[in-house]
C-alpha cells in the first residue's frame, strides 16, 4: 500500500527581524520591500531575513528551509550567502546556477510540450523587442505558438525514440528549426520518415504545418528561428543548456533536501541576458512547488523565493505559468513563501497593467516600505499603511468689521484675537512627502495582522 504523505501543517517556528517576532507563516503570505536605491532593500531587508532563514533549523535536516534566489543585481548575493551558510553550518546546501557553475536545463520530458513553448516565448520577451515581435494579425502569434509546440513534442519523440544518450535541451529545437525551412515535397518526405517516431498529435500538426503556403511556413520558421537564437549564444547557452563535467541543477532538491540554489548573474554585462534564465527558472520552479503535495517530497519544509530587483524579471503576461499572479495565491498553501524586491511600483506599472500590479502586491500581507519619491509607491503605501485621525486648523473666525467711527480712538487699545475652529479629519499614516524623505534605513513595515510598525536600522551594519 501506498504511503500517504502528510499535508503541509501549520508551521510555529518564528524569525528574528530587528528585534520583530515574524511567525514564518507570515512569511508564507508573501513580501513585498520597496524604495529607492540606496534606501536599504537588500542590507536592512532582504540579507537580515535570509540571514535568519538559513539559520532556521539548520540542525533538523527535514526542517532546514530550501530557498530559491534569482540575483537581479548582478552577483551581489553570492559572497554574503556563502557567510550565512558557512555560519549555519550548511555550506553544503548551496548551488549556484550561471555561466561557469551548474547549469539548468528546462527541458523536461514531464512538462507538458505547450507549457515548455509558453516558457521559452514568456522568457524570450525579456530580451527586447527583436527576439518576439508581436503581431497585429494574431495568426502569426498562433502560429509562433503552435509550431513550437510541435518542436518541442517532436524533439521529445525522437529523443524518445532514439535512445538518445545526449540531455534533452533547447538545441534539439534550433537543430529541427531547419526541417521547418524545407519546400512541401521535402517537408512531406521529412513526415514520412518521422511516421514511426513520433504521436498521432505530433505528425497532424506537422502535416496542417506543411500544408501551409511555403511564403507562409517560411515566414513562421524565420519567427521561430529569431525566438531561439538567443537561447544558442553565451551566456544563455552556458545556462540553459547541459555541459559535459558541470552539474544539472535539479530543482526538487530544494523542497526534498533543503538545497538553496542561486542564480548567478555573474556581473552587470550578463545581468540583462541572463535575465531569460531566471524567467525559465521562476517558471519551472512554479510548475513545481504548485505540485508539492502529489510529490513523494518532504510536505513540511518551509521553502522561499527571493527575487531581488524584481521590476526586471516581472512576467506581465496573465495567461503566462510564470506570471506571478497565477502562483502567489496558492502557493502559501504549499508552505511557500515569496519575498519581492522592487525600487518602485511605478516600475512594475511600466511592465503589467494596473489590476495585475494591484493582485501581486494584495497577496504580499507584509508589507516594507522604504524611502521613494515615486508617487505611485506613495500611493500604495498610504493605503496599505492606512489613514489616522488628526485635527487641523480649518479656518479662521475673525470678529465683524466695525462701522466707522465718528470720533478718534485710541489705537493702542487691544483687539479681539482671532479663534480658530479645529476640524477632524484623517491623513495617510505616510505621506507622499514624508516617503520620500525617508532616511536610508528606516522601515515603515504592515504586518499580515494589520500592525503598523516603524523600524530604524543601520544601514552600515551587515
Amino acid at each position: 500500500m501506498k504511503k500517504k504523505l502528510p499535508s503541509h501543517q501549520p508551521n510555529h517556528d518564528t524569525i528574528n527581524f530587528h528585534g520583530i517576532r515574524i511567525p514564518v507563516e507570515d512569511l508564507f503570505s508573501h513580501v513585498v520591500i520597496t524604495g529607492r536605491p540606496g534606501a536599504g532593500k537588500s542590507r536592512c531587508c532582504v540579507r537580515p531575513l535570509l540571514r535568519q532563514l538559513v539559520k532556521l533549523n539548520a540542525n533538523r535536516p527535514e526542517m532546514k528551509a530550501g530557498l530559491l534566489l534569482l540575483d537581479g543585481k548582478g552577483g551581489e548575493l553570492r559572497g554574503f550567502l556563502e557567510e550565512a551558510l558557512q555560519r549555519a553550518g550548511r555550506s553544503k546546501d548551496l548551488v549556484v546556477v550561471g555561466p561557469a557553475d551548474a547549469t539548468f536545463n528546462f527541458m523536461d520530458h514531464r512538462i507538458p510540450d505547450v507549457k515548455i513553448a509558453n516558457q521559452l516565448i514568456s522568457a524570450a520577451n525579456h530580451l527586447g523587442e527583436e527576439a518576439v515581435k508581436k503581431s497585429a494579425d494574431p495568426f502569426w502569434d498562433h502560429s509562433l505558438r503552435d509550431t513550437l509546440t510541435t518542436m518541442v513534442a517532436l524533439a521529445k519523440n525522437i529523443h524518445v525514440a532514439t535512445k538518445c544518450e545526449e540531455p534533452l535541451s533547447i538545441q534539439h529545437l534550433v537543430r529541427l528549426r531547419a526541417t521547418l525551412t524545407k519546400d512541401s515535397g521535402a517537408m512531406a518526405e521529412t513526415i514520412a520518415g518521422l511516421t514511426d517516431d513520433v504521436g498521432e498529435d505530433t505528425l497532424t500538426a506537422l502535416i496542417e504545418f506543411a500544408a501551409l503556403p511555403d511564403s507562409t511556413r517560411q515566414c513562421v520558421a524565420t519567427s521561430v528561428g529569431a525566438l531561439l537564437a538567443p537561447f544558442g549564444r553565451t551566456p544563455l547557452k552556458d545556462v540553459l543548456m547541459p555541459h559535459e563535467g558541470r552539474p544539472e541543477v535539479d530543482l526538487k532538491k530544494i523542497i526534498a533536501d533543503g538545497k538553496v540554489v542561486l542564480l548567478d548573474l555573474a556581473d552587470a554585462e550578463n545581468a540583462v541576458e541572463l535575465l531569460p534564465a531566471a524567467i525559465l527558472l521562476k517558471a519551472c520552479f512554479a510548475r513545481l512547488i504548485l505540485s508539492r503535495r502529489k510529490m513523494s517530497v518532504n510536505q513540511v519544509r518551509p521553502i522561499f523565493v527571493f527575487m531581488e530587483e524584481f521590476q526586471k524579471i516581472m512576467t506581465a503576461q496573465p495567461e503566462s505559468p510564470a506570471c506571478e499572479a497565477n502562483w502567489l495565491d496558492t502557493c502559501r498553501w504549499c508552505g511557500c513563501g515569496v519575498v519581492l524586491c522592487t525600487q518602485g511600483i511605478s516600475s512594475l506599472l511600466a511592465t503589467a497593467s494596473p489590476p495585475l500590479v494591484d493582485k501581486i502586491i494584495s497577496l504580499c500581507a507584509t508589507q516594507m516600505w522604504m524611502g521613494s519619491a515615486d508617487p505611485a509607491s506613495a500611493a500604495y503605501a498610504a493605503r496599505s499603511l492606512g489613514r489616522k485621525l488628526v485635527h487641523r486648523k480649518h479656518r479662521t473666525i475673525s470678529p465683524p468689521t466695525p462701522p466707522p467711527l465718528l470720533f478718534p480712538r485710541d489705537e493702542s487699545a487691544p483687539r479681539p484675537e482671532e479663534s480658530y475652529v479645529l476640524v477632524p479629519t484623517h491623513e495617510p499614516v505616510l505621506s507622499a512627502e514624508q516617503l520620500a524623505l525617508l532616511p536610508p534605513g528606516e522601515i515603515r513595515l504592515r504586518f499580515r495582522a494589520g500592525q503598523v510598525k516603524t523600524l530604524h536600522t543601520d544601514i552600515a551594519a551587515d
